[in-house]
């Protein structure tokens, strides 16, 4: 069943309404082709540093990247986001606030996709060293 469910990010409340399972899909395949490898990387080298393995990551998922993609995969993932004044108009709403589109759309992904993720990782599919890295 589909729901809708509530975030807070930097104090104020979204509504965020999950995926059909069509388009969740879609979307994953998606996001796979953008941070598929560089992720893969960095959980396949389980005791490997972080710090290390981190910058190659950064340098694979570069070598991904196509503009338009990324931007239309994040005006798709926040589909469905609304704040008390209803959707997000994305150019208006997130001009300047670059580090609250990042923000709210980590929360979006947990919405989306915290119980496949969060199922790797209880399984040890995900190695939690990475999946968690440690604070300095």
């Amino acid at each position: 069943m589909i729901e809708t469910r509530d975030i807070v990010v930097e104090g104020r409340t979204y509504q965020v309404t999950q995926f059909s399972a069509t388009k969740g899909i879609k979307m994953m395949t998606r996001l796979t082709k953008i941070i598929g490898e560089p992720i893969g990387f960095m959980f396949s080298n389980e005791g490997a540093d972080v710090d290390q393995m981190l910058p190659m990551a950064i340098r694979a998922l570069s070598d991904k990247l196509d503009e338009d993609m990324v931007l239309d995969t994040v005006k798709q993932l926040l589909e469905g986001v609304r704040n008390h004044e209803g959707e997000l108009e994305f150019d208006q709403y997130f001009s300047g606030k670059m580090g609250l589109l990042f923000k709210i759309l980590g929360k979006v992904l947990e919405v989306q996709y915290g119980d496949f993720f969060g199922g790797l990782i209880a399984k040890g599919f995900v190695h939690k060293k990475v999946a968690a890295r440690p604070k300095k």
